[in-house]
Order: structure tokens, then C-alpha cells, then sequence
């Protein structure tokens, strides 16, 4: 099945209630976030731009292009994909090593697309808050207090869940994130979310046998975002059920490859605490007798 991308248009967005993000008070939310066809920030595009390379990056990969009408200018991405053309991993950064979305688009030349990032505690900017599970080991223990969901992984789909319901040895990789912006197909978040501060933000979907994944072009409310994407769900007929959130302010970051060079919104050179990502499926080679 071939990767599906929604590009929607939208309007608000804001953090997780009981979060703690890497942020200080000299550290304003982003009012802007960089894109750009590679990782130099010299190679910055506007934004029609780079709509209009994201357009290519969907027809290069035989990808459809979905958009939300709307009055306003395009405000989200959503990328529907088929998780077994495109096998859904979550990346981490390995000892001594700094998790960069350049450098994993760089080395991992199977990765097709990243979103994320995971969030990160204030006091130590790179230690996930809450749980991390990969490969089965335990990288950190769940968090009771905050982020209310659990993005799972196992056979290579996601299943997204309340963390209550979580139990060790069901996921073969887990991370924390939260809140849980629709759950079973209906909005759940409060309009009092509407007062808090926006954030650009990225998310993840599950969407029946696929996935959806996606970041906002502007600052936005959690509660909008949901009220968009529950819009363009329905007028699509995507059939996602559960979308949580992942980050938000200058984490937000989402990549997908055009040609021999990759697209980013958001700052592809900033540290990452975890990543999700999705790499090509190669193809077997033929074996004796095979291929009529």
C-alpha cells in the first residue's frame, strides 16, 4: 500500500498539562521554525516553497496529497502511511553520540521519514521524561505523573494506549507521550486548553492498518489540532481512532527525502532524546524459480 500524505489547513495548538519541557524563561516558545531542503540553515525555504517541494517529495513516492479547504493559509502536515512499506522505528541516541535529525537521515540512508521528537526533562535536557523502551530493554521507567499515553510498537505497528493499561514485555519499544488528543475517534481535549500558550507541535496517529504522522506549520492549541485533524479525518476517510501528542516549541521536527536530499520543518542539527522514524522495506531478491 503507498504512503498516503495529508497536508491540512489549520489554525492553534498548546503543551500537555503537568508537562515539563526543556525550556527556560529565556527560552520563549517559537514563534518561527526553520525549513529547508538540507541541514545547512542557509538553504532556508518559504513556505510555499516548500509546500511545493513537499508536493514533490509525495508524487516522487507516488504519494496522494490530501488538503483540508479552508480559508487560511496551510497550517499542519499529515502524512498517512502503510507502516509495511515503510517499517516504523524509534530512535535514541547512542552513548557519546548526540541523536540529530540530519546526521540520522545522513547515516541511515534506508530512513525515508522522522517526526518527533520525545519529550525531555528540564533539569537534564537529553533524559526522556517518562517511559523509553527499545529492543525490550528498559532505557526508563514510566512516569506516573504527566504524559498520559504510551505510543507502543510491536510486529511493526504502533498501538497507542493509556498508560495505566501498560504492562512490561507487551511492547518490543515504548516511549511516553501525551496527552492523548483523540482517543477512540472522539476529541479529548477540554476547551480550557484553548487559554494555554500555542506551541508548533508533532503527533502520531494510528489510523486502522496505517499510521499518520504529521507537525504543525504554526503555533497551535492542542484542541484545535485535534479539531482539524478529527475535520480532515472525516472528510478523507482516514479511519484514525488515537492521535497523541509528541513535542512541542522547537522540538517539533518532521523529515521526508526528495531526491538525494531531504526536506525538514523544524531545526534538523538540534538534539534529540528520541525520534520516530520509518525506514524503506528492501525488496528480496528473487530466488531460483521465483518470478515466473
Amino acid at each position: 500500500m503507498a504512503l498516503c500524505l495529508a497536508a491540512a489547513l489549520l489554525a492553534g495548538c498548546q503543551p500537555p498539562e503537568g508537562a515539563r519541557r526543556e525550556r527556560t524563561a529565556a527560552e520563549p516558545p517559537a514563534q518561527a521554525l526553520q525549513r529547508s531542503l538540507d541541514s545547512d540553515s542557509s538553504a532556508s525555504l518559504g513556505l510555499a516553497d516548500y509546500l511545493d517541494r513537499l508536493g514533490e517529495a509525495a508524487r516522487d513516492r507516488g504519494v496522494a496529497l490530501h488538503t483540508l479547504p479552508t480559508a487560511a493559509a496551510a497550517e499542519l502536515i499529515v502524512l498517512l502511511l502503510d507502516p509495511i512499506a515503510l517499517h516504523p522505528r524509534l530512535l535514541v541516541r547512542k552513548k557519546k553520540t548526540a541523536l540529530r535529525a540530519a546526521s540520522a537521515m545522513r547515516d541511515q540512508p534506508r530512513l525515508e521519514l522522522l517526526v518527533g521528537s520525545g519529550f525531555v526533562s528540564l533539569v537534564e535536557a537529553l533524559q526522556p521524561l517518562g517511559l523509553l523502551q527499545i529492543d525490550g530493554e528498559m532505557r526508563n521507567p514510566i512516569e506516573e505523573h504527566g504524559y498520559t499515553r504510551i505510543l507502543g510498537l510491536r510486529d511493526g505497528r504502533f498501538q497507542i494506549l493509556h498508560r495505566r493499561e501498560w504492562t512490561s514485555g507487551r511492547f518490543e519499544a515504548a516511549l511516553q507521550a501525551g496527552p492523548g488528543v483523540i482517543e477512540r475517534g472522539l476529541l479529548d481535549i477540554s476547551t480550557r486548553e484553548l487559554q494555554r500558550t500555542r506551541y508548533f507541535r508533532s503527533f502520531v496517529a494510528t489510523c486502522g492498518d496505517r499510521i499518520a504522522i504529521g507537525a504543525s506549520l504554526v503555533p497551535m492549541n492542542l484542541r484545535t489540532l485535534g479539531e482539524r485533524f478529527l475535520d480532515l479525518n472525516d472528510s478523507q476517510g482516514l479511519g484514525c481512532d488515537e492521535l497523541v501528542n509528541l513535542a512541542g516549541d522547537r522540538e517539533a521536527i518532521l523529515a521526508i527525502r526528495l531526491g538525494d536530499a531531504v526536506l525538514y520543518h523544524g531545526d534538523p542539527s538540534r538534539k534529540q532524546a528520541v525520534l520516530v522514524g520509518f525506514e524503506r522495506v528492501p525488496i528480496p531478491p528473487e530466488g531460483p524459480g521465483d518470478g515466473g
